[in-house]
């Protein structure tokens, strides 16, 4: 693993509509924040976490991005890409414990067990999760394909920066909320268990963080954007006029059918019911894994969690505390920075904290 703890790094989070870009250093348990920007991503450039940028869009996003670099006066070159698709394979597997040095074939071998991949197209990563009382360990194995890595790097090398790691979201967010700290200026009590849910555009990840530790999570394929074309269809307007619509007029606090606002109310309503189901759901899947497993709190980041009243909906849904990621302790901003949100920016912030 390459060691890049108290170095500065540019740390890329690439969404359908947007791309995120923080620069800052992970620093005796803090994460200190330079520069924080967002550029728009080229329409139709990512699907599920896959860059297929026609050659015309990808001379352009390559300049967008040197140019962000450049206008912001961003020098340093270390590089991490911070990704989420539905093809990258998340599983907690007991394998027995071996010598250092005979873990990763063992790995391969339970994994080949278990998942129907061929080893040679995905890279393999792996860390203890529990040490068991039955000669075995727990580990967290993470496969991605090697074509989607090869993508980023090829990227992050075109625009002449030096690609050192890449990182998913649901591993940078458990980093990131894996502390002792304050969440919106009160403090975590560690002995809870909290589900963490990016509301993102075209996908959503619901990850469950226990004791600090990483539990579980997983990636549904819904956010946002069904909202916006739900709202298009109904009225008969275009993408773009549902997506100002869905920002400046949807407020989940009003009920009723009785103009054209509230009935655009409605529409993302019944939308977000149904993704409550679907959280609680997996929140009840969670639960059967253990008697013992149960939520206490539910916190919110991402782009959609800006809609308004969306917290409050959700809480009344699930009957569970929900609070939207507002402040993090841990994350010192410099004095300059003064008109971010910090939900937009949890991902590539957790991808800093490099170990």
């Amino acid at each position: 693993m390459i060691d890049l703890a108290g170095k500065n790094i540019i740390s890329i989070d690439i969404g359908t509509f947007n791309t995120k870009m923080t620069v800052g250093k992970y620093h005796k348990g803090c994460i200190y924040i330079d520069k924080a920007l967002i550029l728009e991503t080229p329409q139709g450039s990512l699907v599920d976490g896959n860059l297929v940028l026609e050659e015309a869009k990808a001379e352009g996003f390559r300049q967008s991005l040197a140019q962000a670099l450049s206008k912001n006066k961003i020098k340093y070159k270390d590089a991490i890409f911070t990704i989420q698709s539905t093809s990258i394979i998340r599983r907690e597997l007991d394998v027995p414990n071996v010598k250092p040095s005979e873990m990763k074939s063992m790995i391969g071998y339970e994994i080949e067990q278990y998942l129907p991949i061929d080893l040679n197209e995905y890279i393999i990563e792996y860390k203890v999760q529990e040490e068991k009382a039955d000669q075995k360990s727990r580990m967290l194995i993470a496969a991605m394909p090697k074509t989607i890595a090869d993508d980023y790097i090829a990227l992050i090398k075109a625009i002449k920066l030096e690609p050192k790691a890449l990182d998913i979201n649901s591993n940078a967010i458990s980093k990131l909320f894996s502390r002792k700290q304050q969440i919106n200026d009160i403090p975590v009590n560690l002995d809870h268990t909290i589900a963490l849910i990016d509301l993102g555009c075209s996908n959503s990840n619901i990850l469950i963080l226990s004791k600090g530790m990483f539990q579980f999570s997983r990636l549904v394929s819904w956010g946002g954007k069904e909202i916006t074309e739900a709202i298009a269809d109904t009225f008969g307007i275009s993408f773009q006029e549902a997506e100002s619509k869905k920002i400046s007029e949807v407020d989940l606090r009003i009920l009723g059918t009785s103009s054209e606002s509230t009935a655009i109310n409605q529409v993302a309503r019944n939308i977000i019911s149904r993704w409550t189901e679907d959280i609680l759901r997996i929140f009840q899947y969670y639960k059967t894994r253990n008697a013992n497993n149960d939520i206490n709190e539910i916190y919110l980041y991402g782009g959609t969690s800006s809609l308004c009243g969306i917290t409050d909906f959700i809480e009344t849904a699930t009957s569970m505390p929900t609070k939207q990621v507002e402040t993090l302790s841990s994350v010192i901003l410099d004095k300059q920075i003064t008109d971010i949100e910090l939900k937009y920016y949890l991902n590539s912030i957790g991808a800093i904290i490099r170990k």
